[in-house]
């Protein structure tokens, strides 16, 4: 019997890594970023949450993906899909100059509506405001929740020019002030 859930424990391990690799890969290609070389770490408690650590060396985008596999056994594969384009929106080129924490953050959240449905993106702020309740956590994930509502908000008001065209999205304003 020990032996079975040690095998169930190792299959559902590895099946979940290349989940999170084959993810990771697909969001990379879709960005144009599949150059990058990369590494995804999924370990017990070393922090809670996710991060991604990026770096070029000889020419070359270099990446380590950390993603927690408490927190990846409480959401479903969808939240997973969101949270991992979130960690890949990071290594957008817009993403990576400059700026404080709170604009890359904001800005990662901004690529990866643009991967996955901006409605799951919103429902995985939400629910990570549930999940990391105490107060400095809770108030960014709020923030960053306000942000992506108003941003699509605004891009569902653009409306065609005389030409035909569309205004350019007044939602880019706050990454120029950042």
């Amino acid at each position: 019997m020990l032996y079975l859930a040690l095998m169930t424990l190792i299959f559902f391990t590895s099946s979940l890594e290349r989940e999170v690799d084959r993810t990771v890969d697909e969001y990379l290609s879709q960005l144009d970023l599949d150059s990058t070389r990369y590494v995804v770490v999924v370990a017990n408690r070393e922090l809670q949450g996710a991060a991604v650590l990026h770096w070029v060396e000889a020419g070359k985008d270099l990446a380590v993906f950390f993603f927690d596999r408490e927190l990846f056994l409480q959401l479903s594969k969808q939240e997973r899909r969101v949270l991992i384009a979130h960690e890949v929106g990071h290594l957008a080129p817009r993403c990576q100059w400059g700026g404080s924490r709170i604009f890359r953050e904001l800005c990662a959240d901004r690529i990866s509506s643009q991967l996955v449905p901006g409605e799951d993106v919103a429902a995985m702020l939400a629910k990570s405001i549930l999940m990391f309740p105490y107060y400095p956590a809770r108030e960014e994930f709020m923030f960053r929740l306000a942000m992506l509502q108003e941003q699509r908000r605004i891009s569902e008001e653009i409306e065609p020019t005389t030409d035909g065209s569309a205004e350019p999205p007044a939602q880019d304003a706050w990454t120029e002030c950042a």
